[in-house]
């Protein structure tokens, strides 16, 4: 009996041996996550910069209203570089800017007295009745009025009423051009200046 029993022992011990050569160690597998990072849309909404206005500036000698300034290169004359050209709205008045004239022309001559006429010999007997240029025929000599036969201008880039523009001809000079309802007047704001209507012509100082 006690044989049986050491035998029975020796095989449990034998089967809790061979248990233990059987089990086997798995290491744990390693995954590996890639995370991309996503910039979130901004929630701050745009805010749109309104047109800039031109700036207002005041009218001509004598004249209490306020003109809308307008730039010089809407002007530009496509046909002569360096040359600037505007008309009024009704096309009655054109004139031309260069580095050495400012001169408007009408389509119908403006009386104007002896003194302002430009004393061109062969012209000088007409000038006061059949006038249609005006303005700096020279930028040293005084606004004048004169016939001038064969200068014809073309209708440039209208300056509508109640706008101006302001021209440097050259560098030591500043001329500003009012579009009216009753015409044009331009001045040099250091210095002279002129209107022209239908009803006639004023060179004066400013």
């Amino acid at each position: 009996m006690r044989t049986a029993v050491m035998i029975v022992v020796a095989m449990f011990g034998l089967l809790l041996a061979g248990c233990g050569t059987d089990q086997t160690t798995v290491a744990p597998s390693t995954v590996t996550v890639q995370v991309t990072a996503t910039a979130t849309p901004s929630t701050t909404p745009s805010t749109a910069r309104p047109p800039t206005q031109p700036a207002a500036v005041p009218g001509a000698r004598g004249d209490n209203s306020h003109y809308s300034m307008q730039p010089a290169g809407n002007f530009i004359d496509q046909s002569v570089s360096g040359r600037y050209r505007f008309s009024l709205p009704s096309g009655n008045i054109t004139c031309i800017v260069s580095t050495s004239s400012l001169v408007c022309q009408t389509h119908q001559p403006v009386p104007i007295a002896q003194s302002e006429t430009c004393r061109i010999p062969d012209y000088q007997p007409y000038e006061t009745t059949n006038a249609k240029n005006f303005g700096w025929l020279d930028y040293d000599k005084p606004a004048c009025g004169t016939i001038l036969q064969g200068r014809y201008f073309e209708v440039g880039p209208v300056l509508e009423y109640g706008q101006a523009v302001s021209f440097e001809p050259r560098s030591n000079l500043q001329i500003i051009c009012y579009s009216r309802s009753a015409g044009v007047a331009c001045e040099n704001p250091a210095g002279y200046g002129f209107s022209l209507a239908r009803e006639g012509f004023e060179f004066y100082p400013v």
